[in-house]
């Protein structure tokens, strides 16, 4: 009886971790001026990997990531690697001289300010965060 509600409790404890980091909904935003309304997630995945530096009308891409979270959702979703396979990419880049690490933000709100005020800006957000001045861009 005893082992039973033991192994109850873990199985709750594991299933409200579970559901608490792997509910984020992820929303692409991007400066007003940005071209595109639309992207695939292939697309996506090539502009947080550093292959894609410009958008369709030829303008320079500026991405952002987040440093908590959202982060982890946006790789799991988008990038299909983990935290610090993302970080060891980055790493790679840099050394190989192929790229500069992406700019993170501690925050949401910062990551949105900076979008709105940097042209061809794109980066990501919780879905319920608020996001005035940019643009949410699908992702097909």
């Amino acid at each position: 009886m005893k082992n039973t509600f033991v192994v109850f409790l873990l199985m709750l404890v594991m299933f409200f971790l579970a559901s608490t980091t792997s509910f984020a909904e992820v929303v692409i935003i991007a400066n007003k001026n940005v071209s595109e309304d639309s992207i695939s997630k292939e697309a996506v995945k090539k502009i947080f990997l550093g292959k894609t530096v410009k958008w369709d009308d030829k303008s320079s891409i500026s991405f952002v990531v987040l440093k908590e979270d959202v982060h982890k959702a946006f790789l799991k979703e988008y990038i299909k690697r983990s935290t610090s396979q993302y970080k060891n990419h980055w790493k790679m880049m840099v050394f190989t001289g192929k790229g500069r690490k992406p700019r993170a933000f501690d925050t949401e709100k910062d990551l949105v300010r900076y979008v709105a005020e940097t042209e061809g800006a794109v980066g990501y957000v919780n879905k319920g965060t608020e996001i005035m001045n940019v643009k949410t861009i699908n992702v097909n």
